[in-house]
């Protein structure tokens, strides 16, 4: 983590491709920001259909990278370590695994606001909560970040922190304790 610069120019979109997770809403607002930031890259890394996106896909060509396949395992981490922060623009969810792992790789996530993810992105402090299908709203709050290296290093060290003690079993289990002292 010490060792991270944050300064991939990329971003992240990583896991099974689904209508329910958005790519539509995060490929509009990549619109809107490549004219901001001309050479911001966005990884999309996962397997699933990305047809029905294909005019968006081709007007974004120069900044995409596309790894729409099975993902071995010994391959994930290395899709992190090139990218400063992942983008989870669910429009339906209960909750993402994502998150989780990007934050015990030191990397910030910038999420809808829906079902249970607000419980896993501290707002403002392992990274930003937009609204669901706000293309404006996402577009926004990654240019924010982007075009901040050092919050980006403070939210990727408050992610790490927050994955360490909250979501690893050693983490549970404290807070397990916790509650049953209070008993």
């Amino acid at each position: 983590l010490e060792k991270k610069t944050y300064d991939n120019e990329r971003i992240l979109f990583f896991g099974r491709i689904n209508p329910y997770k958005g790519l539509d809403v995060l490929l509009k607002a990549m619109k809107i920001i490549v004219k901001k930031i001309p050479n911001i890259k966005l990884s999309v890394v996962g397997n699933g259909d990305i047809s029905e996106y294909k005019s968006l896909i081709d007007e974004l060509k120069d900044n995409l990278e596309l790894n729409v396949r099975w993902i071995k395992d010994e391959e994930v981490e290395g899709f992190f370590a090139q990218s400063d922060f992942v983008v989870v623009p669910y429009v339906e969810a209960s909750q993402s695994g994502v998150i989780p792992l990007s934050y015990s790789l030191g990397l910030p996530v910038i999420a809808s606001r829906i079902g249970g993810i607000p419980e896993q992105v501290v707002e403002g402090e392992t990274g930003f909560l937009v609204e669901p299908n706000r293309v404006e709203e996402l577009a926004q709050k990654i240019i924010e970040l982007y075009q901040d290296k050092e919050l980006i290093k403070n939210f990727g060290k408050n992610s790490y922190i927050f994955a360490k003690e909250k979501l690893s079993w050693e983490g549970s289990a404290k807070l397990l304790t916790q509650v049953v002292e209070s008993l």
